[in-house]
């Protein structure tokens, strides 16, 4: 089973970022198609998203070189910043959902 782990990992980051890519493309669509506030607080979300996960991933790659302290310091601030941007997303989308349930017509 731990010869697999690099597998699911790397399996695991690529649909990560898939998805991650698709949302982002979404967002950038629906943002260039109706520029409501709702759409670009979700673009926000999703590139503060994106910036912090690029940054998670570089820690890795630097990780060798950090005091045990600094790396857990850094990763407990990474997920709180990655939990904002979900919440901020959140929002985004309650927000979006708010202005299109209004352009719909009461009969």
């Amino acid at each position: 089973m731990i010869e697999t782990l690099p597998v699911l990992n790397t399996i695991g980051m690529v649909i990560y970022w898939i998805a991650q890519i698709v949302l982002l493309g979404a967002c950038i669509w629906l943002v260039s198609k109706n520029r409501s506030t709702g759409g670009v607080i979700l673009l926000a979300a999703v590139l503060l998203s994106l910036l912090f996960s690029v940054g998670s991933f570089f820690i890795n790659i630097i990780a060798v070189n950090m005091d045990t302290d600094m790396l857990i310091t850094f990763y407990g601030v990474n997920n709180i910043m990655n939990g904002l941007s979900h919440a901020l997303f959140v929002f985004g989308f309650i927000l979006l959902i708010q202005e299109m349930v209004k352009l719909i017509p009461k009969k």
